[in-house]
């Protein structure tokens, strides 16, 4: 029998859970508020969260790009021929990672569309 057969079930009724109280605690801050206005508030918290959510994420790959450029940089100071190679393997590393995410992209949405199972 397996050990934590009820964890995954276990955490995501927490996260449920957890969501929920945050949501009605965010719409209950203000005693004046009315059910129409606590509902466009908990909609305008997740909108606003989706953006936080997009700004890090175009943060992160900003830093990644920039540590990345340096990095080829230094090598470059030190050995430009190296540095050429190892731009090249990265660029091809790159190239097929993203064809990888995009043949995984379009194989969910085609499975969406369709109706299908998809199982990986």
């Amino acid at each position: 029998m397996k050990q934590h057969v009820l964890r995954g079930p276990l955490l995501n009724t927490a996260a449920v859970l957890v969501f929920f109280l945050v949501m009605l605690s965010i719409s209950m801050a203000n005693p004046e508020a009315t059910v129409l206005g606590s509902l466009w508030l908990i909609i305008l918290t997740f909108l606003r969260t989706l953006q936080w959510l997009l700004g890090m994420l175009l943060a992160v790959i900003f830093c990644l790009a920039f540590l990345i450029a340096v990095f080829f940089g230094a090598v470059a100071l030190a050995s430009p021929a190296a540095s050429v190679r190892m731009y090249a393997g990265f660029r091809q590393t790159l190239t097929a990672w993203l064809e990888e995410v995009k043949e995984s992209l379009l194989e969910f949405g085609s499975c969406k569309k369709n109706g299908a199972v998809c199982e990986r």
